[in-house]
Order: structure tokens, then C-alpha cells, then sequence
């Protein structure tokens, strides 16, 4: 059985070529992966209501910024 897509066949396509490109197997990995493609200077505030900042947390927010850059998802902020 294919496994389904986290986010949708294109982004996650996107980000596996980016992991892919500078080898990024670890989550820490990822993360620095993500932050030279993401306006910024560098620094993000990560807030987590009723859970626990943790680097998984930080990821999934990064990637859906990434994504969302480049009009592979549509982010909703509520």
C-alpha cells in the first residue's frame, strides 16, 4: 500500500528534493535545512499552546512555512 502524503504529492516532493540535496536525514537537519529558504533574520519564536515547543514542533512549523512560500500549500492562521 503507497503511503499517503503528509501534505500533498507536490509538497512533500519539494521537501524530500531539499532533504535529499543536502542530506538531511535528523530532524535538526531538516530544520537548518529549511532556515537559509525562509524570510527572517535568522530567528523564529515558537509558541505552543497547551503542548511542548520540542524540535518536531519546530519543524512541522517550518515546513509549512516553506511550503507555503513557494504556493505548495495554502497556510491558514487562525
Amino acid at each position: 500500500m503507497a503511503e499517503s502524503p503528509r501534505f500533498n504529492v507536490n509538497a512533500d516532493a519539494a521537501l524530500n528534493e531539499l532533504y535529499e540535496n543536502v542530506g538531511a536525514k535528523t530532524t535538526e537537519h531538516k530544520i537548518n535545512a529549511l532556515k537559509p529558504h525562509l524570510d527572517g533574520d535568522g530567528e523564529w519564536n515558537f509558541y505552543a499552546f497547551g503542548g511542548e515547543v520540542n524540535q518536531e514542533m519546530i519543524l512541522g512549523c517550518l515546513e509549512y512555512e516553506y511550503l507555503s512560500s513557494r504556493g505548495l500549500i495554502e497556510l491558514t492562521l487562525a
